[in-house]
């Protein structure tokens, strides 16, 4: 039988060992756990994967105490946000608890995403970030993924990123963003 293999001995590399970051966080409910088995030592300053494991044993995937976990998670997200303002950081947040198992869940968090998205703008707390948006693929294991569309959906992603405006406004920042809108152009075609 084939050893499974942790994340620790992947080929996972994060930043959090670089002097530039002085904190890093991996805020997710399914990173490296869908192969993978996780990590042996964690590897971030802040891992909420306990939170997840526990979320996941109780058979709720949507509700903690009558609030949606995923504003839950967006409210983490604010408070790395605010805690480490001052400091270079990380912060990955990745999540499937709505979109994994049922394709109907999946617009549940949209309004929510969207006004945590606004939320956080309006407060200025992206004016130094760089913000990226993503999912990765449609369903994969559901009855759509046999149809015509579903077969689309798993081959294109959704990706957004969005720089900085002191950034974009530099002549470095204007050559990156000329980049990233002539290749996102190229991707689509």
């Amino acid at each position: 039988m084939e050893e499974e293999e942790n994340a620790d001995t992947s080929n996972f590399s994060a930043p959090s060992s670089s002097p530039t970051f002085s904190r890093i966080t991996s805020s997710n409910d399914s990173t490296f756990t869908y192969r993978l088995k996780g990590f042996r030592h964690q590897p971030t300053d802040h891992y909420p994967r306990t939170f997840f494991k526990d979320v996941e044993e109780r058979g709720d995937r949507t509700c903690i105490n009558g609030q949606a976990i995923h504003n839950i998670w967006f409210k983490n997200c604010e408070n790395f946000m605010q805690i480490y303002q001052d400091v270079p950081r990380f912060l990955l947040m990745h999540q499937g608890l709505l979109s994994h198992d049922d394709i109907n869940l999946v617009d549940v968090e949209d309004v929510d995403l969207s006004a945590h998205l606004k939320h956080m703008n309006e407060l200025g707390m992206f004016d130094d970030s760089i913000v990226i948006v993503m999912a990765d693929h449609g369903h994969r294991f559901a009855k759509l993924r046999e149809t015509h569309q579903g077969q689309l959906e798993e081959r294109m992603p959704f990706f957004s990123i969005a720089l900085p405006k002191e950034l974009r406004e530099t002549e470095k920042g204007k050559r990156i963003e000329r980049n990233l809108r002539i290749h996102w152009i190229d991707c689509e075609i």
